[in-house]
């Protein structure tokens, strides 16, 4: 999925994937900025699930087959995770998508 699609957020708290075969929008949800904006975004192992951090300091598991937040952690009180991708989550909690 992750070389056929482009995902994006915007500072409303709503995802977006586009399939770039299709060219359309194929799925949207809001998910609101209640834990904080979202800052970055990364496929899982699998390609069925995108991580999420926010501005507020939460790793987001969303799983595309559900279109749904599985997991949602605190990881750090007030401070935002700034990129999903250097952060080291064996220091803190081993996230896996069942």
């Amino acid at each position: 999925m992750g070389n056929k699609t482009l995902v994006y957020t915007n500072q409303k708290g709503k995802l977006f994937v586009y399939d770039l075969r299709a060219s359309k929008k194929v799925l949207s949800n809001n998910f609101g900025v209640h834990k904080g904006l979202f800052s970055s975004t990364d496929f899982g192992k699998d390609d069925k699930s995108l991580y999420i951090s926010t501005y507020g300091g939460y790793v987001l598991n969303y799983d595309f087959r559900l279109n749904h937040i599985v997991e949602s952690y605190k990881i750090y009180e007030n401070s935002p995770i700034m990129n999903i991708k250097t952060y080291i989550p064996s220091r803190q909690k081993e996230f896996e998508v069942n």
